[in-house]
């Protein structure tokens, strides 16, 4: 599966509201402020999916993943829109 667009586009969700850290990162980042169930996945910079796992309401989510050093597009989905961050890998 492909991502469509590759630049960043402005969601209903407020970039203070949820937070996603450490940036860089190598795999492991925490994801801050999740209001609901929601649908989490990482596109590479070609826009292919590389990572997709469903995330409970949590206040702090912890996400493990196994990807080489680049830049990737985190996208997180429910039903109040779509939050959207660039993350980088880096080892």
């Amino acid at each position: 599966e492909r991502y469509r667009r590759v630049a960043y586009k402005k969601s209903q969700h407020t970039d203070n509201a949820i937070l996603v850290y450490p940036n860089p990162s190598q795999g492991q980042f925490f994801i801050k402020n999740i209001a609901k169930k929601s649908h989490l996945n990482i596109f590479d910079y070609q826009g292919v999916k590389v990572h997709s796992e469903s995330i409970q309401k949590n206040n702090i989510f912890q996400c493990n993943v196994n990807l080489t050093s680049g830049i990737y597009i985190l996208e997180l989905v429910n039903s109040d829109g779509t939050f959207k961050k660039i993350i980088s890998i880096t080892h």
